[in-house]
């Protein structure tokens, strides 16, 4: 079992850290102390592990602040925090893809930067969906295509429009699938 390393999080070293566990801290810092008797001295704050609160978008998100007394916090995705300090700032055309599709498994060894057609080959690798179809549906969608059914009969049949039906059998939905 690998050990957890933390390294300072671009823009925010000497604040916060993430770890190849795929966890987020604030570090130990000093803080002075000003007493009502004009005494002050400087205490160590220890550092903490960032509790997360979900996004919309399922991903794990946590808020930094750039100064102590910052008003606002700025909310990140976990995964983007621990590629960017680990593996560095994401390549354009390029998105964070989970290995075993799990939005929640941060560890380093889990994310990488990839197309988003790898990231949606992972997600079906692993038996999971993207949208209302599976990859087995997809591909029974466009044999039926072939054999003539109309795309009005077959979007009733899988609970989609005939639209997205339309953009199976155009290519532009799961053109990379071959059946």
């Amino acid at each position: 079992m690998m050990a957890e390393i933390w390294k300072d999080i671009p823009g925010y070293e000497g604040r916060y850290q993430a770890s190849t566990k795929g966890r987020i801290r604030g570090v130990d810092r000093q803080q002075a102390v000003v007493y009502k008797d004009g005494r002050s001295e400087s205490r160590l704050l220890k550092g903490r592990v960032l509790s997360t609160c979900p996004g919309s978008n399922g991903y794990p998100y946590v808020g930094l602040r750039k100064a102590r007394d910052a008003d606002n916090a700025t909310f990140y995705p976990v995964p983007h925090l621990v590629a960017l300090t680990f593996i560095g700032p994401r390549p354009d055309g390029l998105v964070i893809c989970h290995a075993d599709g799990n939005k929640n498994n941060n560890r380093l060894e889990n994310l990488r930067y990839d197309t988003q057609t790898e990231n949606l080959l992972d997600i079906y690798r692993i038996g999971g969906k993207c949208g209302k179809l599976s990859i087995e549906q997809v591909k029974d969608i466009k044999q039926r295509l072939a054999r003539g059914e109309s795309k009005s009969s077959l979007g009733r049949a899988f609970g989609v429009s005939k639209t997205a039906i339309y953009y199976i059998a155009k290519g532009e939905h799961f053109g990379w699938l071959n059946i």
